[in-house]
């Protein structure tokens, strides 16, 4: 299972990419490459709910037009600029977090229409790190724990947050 886009552009997916199933339908599933996809009949069909939600820099895309494609594994490995997690909210059916392979922390409230990066609101995060992994309430919408790592780089230090307003406001836990 795995969406194309109805024009033709290019999906970037990570070899692991996102994948979330939606709490409130039992056959509603999201799938991550740059955009958000979102199927409601078991990935029979897709509708893509976001714009791109990663920095689409073209300098970590090189691997697939320096090599005419081919990657050097050919597992989809080297791909950046990819979402890695997406985490439907499991009481607000609108309330979708997003993380990806490049740093951005994205949040919608209306079921896609509009998204909004808080990646510059985590407190002392490094720009361009991985956000792997965001916990949800199952009581609060709003209130999320982000995984943030940055060992590419060789940085060890654990990066977790933590947020009860939607990401107005961070606090680091680690």
């Amino acid at each position: 299972v795995k969406p194309i886009h109805p024009d033709g552009i290019e999906l970037r997916f990570n070899w692991n990419a996102a994948l979330a199933q939606n709490p409130f339908e039992d056959c509603g599933i999201y799938f991550g490459s740059q955009f958000v996809h979102k199927s409601m009949d078991c990935g029979q069909s897709w509708q893509i709910i976001s714009p791109d939600l990663t920095t689409n820099d073209t300098i970590k895309q090189k691997e697939s037009y320096e090599t005419g494609g081919l990657t050097k594994d050919v597992t989809q490995a080297e791909n950046f600029t990819t979402i890695l997690c997406i985490a439907p909210s499991p009481i607000d059916k609108n309330t979708i977090w997003v993380g990806t392979d490049d740093g951005n922390l994205q949040l919608t409230r209306d079921g896609g229409k509009n998204w909004v990066n808080l990646a510059s609101k985590l407190p002392g995060c490094p720009k361009g790190s991985w956000i792997p992994q965001i916990e949800i309430s199952l009581k609060n919408a709003g209130e999320a724990f982000v995984v943030v790592n940055n060992y590419r780089r060789n940085d060890w230090t654990p990066y977790v947050y933590h947020t009860s307003d939607f990401g107005n406001s961070w606090t680091r836990i680690v």
